[in-house]
C-alpha cells in the first residue's frame, strides 16, 4: 500500500534507479540520479547488502534494540549547488500533483496516500534520507528497554497542532490508542493491534508503549502514523474530519472548501512551524504562502502542465522521458519503487483456489512485453514477492521464482491436467463453465496498457479476461469483501511485512486482497516480524519468500522506475530521499 509503509510512497508519503540484493552486491549504483541543477539535492544510499548497522526493520535506529536510538540523519548530501543562489523568497504558491485516486485526509480511515497528506502531518519518527534506519520528529528519542517489551519516547518540546492545542503526551496516547483499535480498523491496527498492550504516560512529553512480545515492525509503522489532534478530531467527528484536518506539519487545510474532490487540495503555510527533520536547511516555517496539490491522473494532461509551468513538480511518465530530459527547464529526479506491481487472485474462490491454476496463470504472463508496453522499458521484471530495494530481499528465492518464467506450452498442459479444455471458440471450459475471470484494474494509463496486454496474454492459452476498471477505493473495497477474481495493483513499504499484509490469514478481509490462507506461512511471518536481529531475520524472510513463491497466491511482475521533475527555472531547494521522494521544507518559488 503507497503506507510507506501501507502508506508508502509518502513525501514521506511519495515515492533511485537501484536493485539492490540483500545478501548480494547491488546491480546498479544504489543512489537517486540527477541532472546537475542549482538546487537540487539527493541524499546517498545506504545499500542494505549486509545486515545494515541501523536496520529498517529493527529496533531502535543506532545500535542493538536494547539502547537509545538516534536522534537525527548525518548523512550528506551528493549534489551539491553547481550554483551560488540568491537565497530562499518567501510567499507565492508552489503547485505540485497528486496523479492517484483522491483519497481522504483521515489517517484513521486512509484509502490510498497522497501528497498533502506528508505536508500536513508530522510523524514521531520518521525514516532518514538514506532509508539506513529511522530519525526523530516529533520524537525527539526512544529508548527499547531491555527485553524489547516496552519503548519509551521523548517527545520535542514546544509542538502544538494547527489549531493551538499542545501535542503532548495525552495527545500521542490518544492517537496511538485510537490507531491500535481493531474497531477503527485503520491500516496500522493491523499491527498495533495486538502488539501495543498499554500506552502510558509519565510526564507531558514521555510516552511508554507496552509490547506483547519483541517486534522488528513497530517504528516502520509508527513511521506512517500522522499525529491528529484529539481536540479537532472529537470536534469535528470522524465522519467529517477528513475534509477539516488538522495536524502539526508545515501546512494546514483551513477547511472544507480548500479541498475539491478530484481537482485539487489547498494547504497554507503554518507560521508557528519549528521541529522539521534535522537534516533540512530550514529549521522553521516553510517559504511559500500556500501549496496547491492538483489531481492530475492522465498522463499527457499531467506532462503539459508541468512542461508548461501550470505545475511546478509532478512525476513524470515514461513515455514523456525523452522530452523531459531534453527539455532545459526541467530537472529529471529517477528512482526505483520499493515494493511490486502484480496481478492478484481470489485464492477462496474458483478457479483460483486452484494452486495449479494460479501457477499456470503464472507461466502464461510474459513479464518482459509487460515492461515494455506499460512502463516503456523504465521498469525490471520480478518474480518474487519482495522488490530489491527492501529490506531482506532474497537473490536466491528471486532465482527460485523465475523457473517459472513465460512458457505458454507448460501454462496449456497444467490447466489441461485440471480438466480444461478448449471450446469451439478457442475459450478453455471446464463441466460446462468457461475460464471466464472479472479483472479489476486502476484506470491510469500504464495500468490500462498493462491490463490489456495481460488480456492478450491470458487470451493465447485460452483465458478470457473481462477488464473491470473501478478506482483505488472502489478495488481495494471489492477485493476487501471477497466478491472479486482477479486484481492488478501495487504495494510499497520499506519493510518485508508487505508480505504480512498482503498474505497473513488475519488480514482477510483487510489488507490480505488475496484471501490467501496458508498456516506454515502464517507462521513463518509471525517469526519475521518478531525477530529483531538483521541476520537472522533475513532468514527468516526468505523462509517465507520460498512459501509464497510455491503457492503463487500472486503473480508478481514488476519493480517500477520513478521519475519525477520539477521546473528549475521556477523553483529551488529541492530535496529527494534515495527513493526519490521530494521533500519540501526548503523547496521556495524563484518568482513568488
Amino acid at each position: 500500500m503507497k503506507q510507506r509503509s501501507l502508506f508508502i510512497a509518502l513525501s514521506q508519503v511519495m515515492i533511485v534507479s537501484v536493485l539492490l540484493g540483500a545478501c548480494a552486491a547491488p546491480a546498479a549504483v544504489p543512489t537517486a540520479t540527477i541532472a546537475p541543477a542549482p538546487t537540487a539535492v539527493v541524499f546517498p544510499t545506504a545499500a542494505p547488502t549486509t545486515a545494515p548497522t541501523v536496520a529498517p526493520t529493527t529496533a531502535p535506529a543506532t545500535a542493538a534494540p536494547t539502547t537509545a536510538a538516534t536522534t537525527a540523519a548525518t548523512a550528506a548530501p551528493t549534489t551539491a549547488p553547481t550554483t551560488a543562489p540568491a537565497g530562499p523568497t518567501k510567499g507565492g504558491t508552489l503547485t505540485i500533483v497528486d496523479n492517484v485516486d483522491y483519497a481522504t485526509m483521515d489517517p484513521f480511515n486512509l484509502t490510498w496516500t497522497n501528497p498533502a497528506y506528508g505536508l500536513m502531518y508530522d510523524f514521531l519518527v520518521v525514516y532518514k534520507p538514506d532509508y539506513s534506519g529511522f530519525a526523530s520528529n516529533l520524537a525527539d528519542s526512544w529508548t527499547f528497554a531491555a527485553d524489547n517489551l516496552s519503548v519509551t519516547f521523548n517527545l520535542h518540546p514546544g509542538v502544538k497542532f494547527q489549531d493551538g492545542t499542545p501535542m503532548d503526551a495525552a495527545a500521542v496516547k490518544w492517537n496511538i490508542d485510537r490507531y491500535r483499535d481493531k474497531k477503527v480498523a485503520s491500516p496500522a491496527s493491523d499491527v498495533l493491534g495486538g502488539l501495543v498492550t498499554d500506552v502510558s504516560t509519565p510526564d507531558d512529553h514521555t510516552v511508554v508503549l507496552k509490547l506483547s512480545q519483541p517486534s522488528a515492525i513497530l517504528l516502520d509503522t509508527i513511521s506512517g502514523m500522522g499525529m491528529v489532534s484529539p481536540t479537532a478530531f472529537q470536534k469535528i467527528g470522524a465522519d467529517n474530519y477528513g475534509q477539516s484536518p488538522v495536524g502539526t506539519g508545515p501546512y494546514f487545510i483551513k477547511g472544507p472548501t480548500d479541498q475539491v474532490a478530484n481537482d485539487h487540495r489547498t494547504l497554507t503555510r503554518n507560521p508557528d512551524y519549528a521541529w522539521p527533520p534535522t537534516w533540512f536547511d530550514n529549521k522553521g516555517a516553510v517559504y511559500p504562502d500556500t501549496v496547491v496539490v492538483k489531481q492530475l491522473t492522465d498522463d499527457a494532461t499531467m506532462f503539459s502542465a508541468l512542461q508548461t509551468g501550470q505545475v511546478q513538480v509532478a512525476p513524470i511518465p515514461t513515455q514523456f522521458l525523452d522530452q523531459a530530459r531534453k527539455d532545459s527547464n526541467l530537472t529529471v529526479v529517477q528512482g526505483i519503487e520499493n515494493g511490486i506491481q502484480y496481478i492478484g487472485f481470489n485464492n477462496q474462490a474458483a478457479p483460483f483456489d486452484n494452486k495449479n491454476v494460479r501457477q499456470a496463470i503464472g507461466y502464461a504472463i510474459n513479464r518482459d512485453e509487460l515492461v515494455k508496453v506499460g512502463w516503456n522499458n523504465e521498469a525490471d521484471p520480478i518474480y518474487g514477492p519482495l522488490s530489491p530495494s527492501q529490506f531482506g530481499y532474497s537473490q536466491n528465492a528471486e532465482t527460485v521464482a523465475r523457473k517459472q518464467s513465460y512458457n505458454p506450452d507448460t501454462a496449456k498442459k497444467m490447466l489441461a491436467a485440471e480438466g480444461w479444455v478448449p471450446g469451439s471458440d478457442g475459450i478453455l471450459a471446464k463441466a460446462g463453465k468457461k475460464l471466464e475471470v472479472r479483472f479489476l484494474f486502476v484506470p491510469d494509463d500504464p495500468s490500462k496498457r498493462v491490463a490489456e496486454t495481460i488480456q492478450s496474454q491470458l487470451a493465447d492459452i485460452g483465458v478470457k479476461i473481462d477488464l473491470a476498471p473501478e478506482d483505488i477505493a472502489a478495488l481495494k473495497d471489492e477485493t476487501k469483501k471477497g466478491t472479486h477474481q482477479m486484481f492488478l495493483l501495487y504495494i510499497t513499504l520499506a519493510d518485508p511485512r508487505s508480505m504480512c499484509f498482503q498474505f497473513c490469514s488475519a488480514n482477510i478481509g483487510g489488507t490480505d486482497r488475496t484471501r490467501f490462507k496458508n498456516d506454515d506461512l502464517d507462521k513463518a511471518l509471525a517469526a519475521m516480524d518478531s525477530e529483531l536481529n538483521p541476520d537472522k531475520r533475513k532468514a527468516l524472510v526468505e523462509a517465507a519468500e520460498m512459501i509464497i513463491i510455491d503457492q503463487r497466491p500472486e503473480i508478481p511482475i514488476a519493480v517500477k522506475h520513478l521519475f519525477y521533475g520539477y521546473r528549475k527555472d521556477m523553483v529551488g531547494g529541492m530535496k529527494f530521499d534515495v527513493l526519490a521522494g521530494a521533500q519540501y521544507q526548503d523547496a521556495y518559488l524563484l518568482k513568488p
